[in-house]
């Protein structure tokens, strides 16, 4: 038999890696019994283990645990190698091994059982190890059928953070199954995250401006802050407390110059672009939070003062060999450049013919990797502008003519600067920026995967709204989620009116999504505290992190549900 376990709900975590659950011992007037059959088999339970990708252990892709046979497909009944253990006329997997509840709501999962063999009978499920405040009652299907029920639900009060229950599945004369469902319970969206330190923002205790962020896949925050003439880095744990395994006590701070952007590489070092002694600098930190010796000159790599006067870096991002790209501004003639990296810090001298690539005119603020490792960067075009542009290169460095004109594209809206860019699954390039009409309201712009204005997107490629009443509002970080939704981090105001931060949550056709907060926004809005935010990302599990500054808690990490 065959248990799928399917939210009916839209919305899910992503699939944790499930934990193994073994009944290991045995009874001592048992253990020649225990010898015969296995503990397992004497105590009546069977514990189905599942990879990542939702597929029970012993079940074809998934493969075989240590000790268990392959069985086909989707899992049939795992096989022990000493040939002794009896099985049972049924075998579970759960597809998602994931499930969602909001407070004060509830969640069906619908479970489908196949039954194996002679057995045909009842079959019950239930849930135990559920977090306080949610409760599912057990559920039988009968013989005769092959879909059962069970109903999470949420009390107001129950507690918000993720969780681990077990599903178990058991029928009279049967070994019992058991298998690990990843729970999320939730608020609902575009509410402040109660389980990141309390009240959903965090604070690193110093007086640094948070300017970037990225989530590690452990659920881990990092944090590049600038305060002054210096910056530095600080993590978090998932629950908003600092790491103290990183740096000293999750703070890492004194680094020269300033910081614009991280990117995380695939083996958890830390990449900071920014700018160091008057030129684009690249700083690699190691996972503790220690500069990388292997990387540049004592982790620091600084481009060639024969290449460029000066030079500003904006972003950075890694390719899939390892290789880093960053991308800036330069001078003379306020020029957009990129460069690439090695692994190891050095800067490819064969990258767009030279080992700088240059744009007169054309500032770049933001990058992102594309499909074939096509690099796309965002910025500003000022030759027939200013306007939002986006440029497309190949990995060497070249312009691709397949997008824009030769590589390029901009919208014919004006005037307008650009701030960051996000790139979706599908190719298109969403830009974040402000309007320079007096006004500096925020504005967003998203490009075809060919360099067209994306006229379903607000009609003409772009959407340009008002701070909420609030002047000089400016766009400032841009994320995607999944299902294309845009989010945008934005902050501005004056002293007498009070310096407000939002977060806003776009459709994919530009239009405000009216289910996530006030009206499509979370705003931070709490006179006479000033307000800033200026990155904004989306966790593994798609809770929304932002961050910035708030003026009595310095450097802000602030946590909401999607």
């Amino acid at each position: 038999m065959i248990l799928l376990l399917t939210p009916f709900a839209q919305r899910s975590a992503p699939t944790r890696p499930a934990r193994r659950f073994r009944r290991a011992a045995c009874l001592a007037g048992a253990a020649a019994a225990c010898l015969a059959l296995g503990c397992q088999g004497i105590l009546g339970i069977h514990d189905v283990s599942r990879d990542g990708a939702g597929g029970a252990i012993g079940g074809g892709d998934g493969g075989a645990a240590p000790g268990e046979g392959g069985g086909g497909s989707g899992g049939g009944p795992a096989q022990g190698s000493g040939g002794g253990v009896p099985q049972s006329g049924f075998s579970i997997a759960l597809d998602p091994a994931a499930a969602r509840v909001v407070r004060g709501g509830s969640e069906e999962l619908a479970v489908t059982v196949t039954r194996s063999g002679d057995f045909a009978g009842d079959v019950e499920l239930s849930l135990s190890d559920l977090p306080s405040g949610v409760t599912a009652s057990p559920v039988v299907v009968p013989g005769g059928d092959t879909t059962g029920v069970l109903t999470l639900a949420a009390e107001p009060l129950a507690i918000v953070g993720s969780a681990a229950p077990s599903l178990r599945a058991s029928a009279p004369g049967e070994e019992d199954q058991l298998l690990p469902v990843s729970l999320l319970v939730a608020d609902p969206p575009g509410t402040l995250d109660q389980s990141f330190d309390g009240d959903g923002i965090a604070s690193s205790g110093t007086s640094h401006e948070g300017r970037a962020v990225v989530v590690q896949d452990d659920g881990k925050i990092v944090v590049a802050g600038v305060d002054g003439n210096t910056w530095g880095l600080a993590r978090f744990l998932p629950s908003g407390a600092l790491d103290p395994e990183f740096g000293t006590g999750g703070l890492v701070v004194g680094q020269e110059g300033s910081v614009k952007s991280l990117a995380l590489q695939p083996d958890g070092r830390i990449v900071a672009v920014g700018t160091r002694s008057g030129q684009l600098a690249v700083v690699r930190f190691n996972a503790s939070g220690g500069l990388d010796q292997a990387f540049g000159a004592s982790g620091v790599a600084t481009i060639d003062r024969a290449w460029i006067s000066g030079s500003e870096g904006f972003d950075v991002a890694v390719l899939r060999d390892g290789s880093i790209v960053a991308v800036g501004v330069g001078n003379p003639g306020n020029r957009g450049i990129a460069v690439r990296l090695s692994s190891t810090g050095d800067f490819d001298r064969g990258f767009a013919g030279s080992g700088l690539f240059s744009m007169d005119e054309r500032p770049l603020h933001s990058v992102a990797i594309g499909g074939g490792d096509r690099i796309v960067a965002g910025g500003t075009e000022r030759t027939d502008g200013p306007t939002f542009l986006a440029a497309r290169l190949d990995p060497d460095g070249e312009l691709d003519p397949g997008f824009g004109a030769g590589g390029v594209a901009y919208l014919a809206q004006t005037p307008y600067n650009d701030a960051d860019l996000a790139l979706g699954s599908d190719g298109k390039p969403v830009l974040v920026g402000y309007a320079l009409d007096g006004v500096n309201d925020y504005a967003f712009a998203r490009f075809t995967a060919d360099g067209s204005a994306d006229t379903t997107f607000g009609g003409s490629g772009m959407v340009n709204a008002s701070g909420g009443g609030k002047p000089y509002v400016r766009g400032y970080g841009v994320a995607l989620q999944a299902d294309g939704k845009l989010l945008g981090a934005v902050a501005g105001g004056t002293v007498n009116s009070g310096i407000t931060a939002s977060i806003l949550r776009l459709l994919p056709d530009g239009t405000a999504d009216a289910g996530f907060g006030a009206s499509g926004a979370v705003v931070l809005d709490d006179f006479p505290e000033t307000n800033h935010l200026y990155a904004v990302t989306v966790q593994r599990d798609g809770r929304i992190v932002a961050v910035g500054k708030r003026s009595s808690l310095g450097l802000m990490v602030v946590r909401i549900w999607d």
